[in-house]
């Protein structure tokens, strides 16, 4: 079969992050997800800081969301500013 790919973000359950690519997929283009591993296609990340999904669809941020009905969802944590370590953890729904 198939699968879709979407954009992860942090506004709903149903948005979870589950896996990242590494580049941009145009639409209906095949697509290479990864699961955990390091992800060093990135920039400007803080080494050490945990990062978690961003309510920006497909973006990672250091401040996990607050408001209720969101969710919390740790992806990983900057081994250096251009690698994150990724660990995706199941995520929390904000009350």
């Amino acid at each position: 079969g198939t699968s879709t790919v979407l954009k992860a973000d942090a506004t709903a359950i149903a948005k979870q992050a589950v896996g990242y690519v590494l580049t941009a997929v145009a639409n209906a283009a095949n697509a290479t997800v990864f699961f955990d591993e390091t992800n060093s296609a990135l920039s400007g990340l803080t080494p050490g800081a945990h990062y978690f999904l961003s309510t920006t669809a497909g973006q990672i941020t250091l401040t996990p969301t607050t408001t209720a009905g969101q969710i919390c969802q740790k992806i990983g944590t900057a081994i250096n500013a251009t690698s994150l370590h990724v660990m995706i953890e199941e995520p929390t729904i904000r009350a």
